[in-house]
């Protein structure tokens, strides 16, 4: 059988409803919190932003190209 077949997994349809009321319920509450807290309630985006600028910064990449080296593995070291 598959990963979601019987034999793997013994959770029934209504087990997964009542799972998704509970979800649904405990979300609903979290948002509702946050309402009267006065803290923001719309995830605008999933990443985080590392500096007040757009771009990259620039002094740090010249900086990185110049000073790093790198040795692939596995390269035989000559003496």
């Amino acid at each position: 059988g598959g990963i979601q077949s019987v034999k793997h997994c013994n959770l029934t349809v209504h087990t997964f409803k009542t799972l998704e009321k509970l979800r649904n319920n405990y979300s609903y509450h979290v948002h509702q919190h946050a309402l009267a807290a006065g803290q923001p309630v719309h995830q605008k985006h999933a990443h985080m932003h590392t500096q007040n600028n757009d771009g990259i910064d620039m002094d740090l990449a010249m900086g990185l190209d110049t000073n790093f080296a790198w040795t692939p593995p596995l390269v035989s070291q000559s003496v």
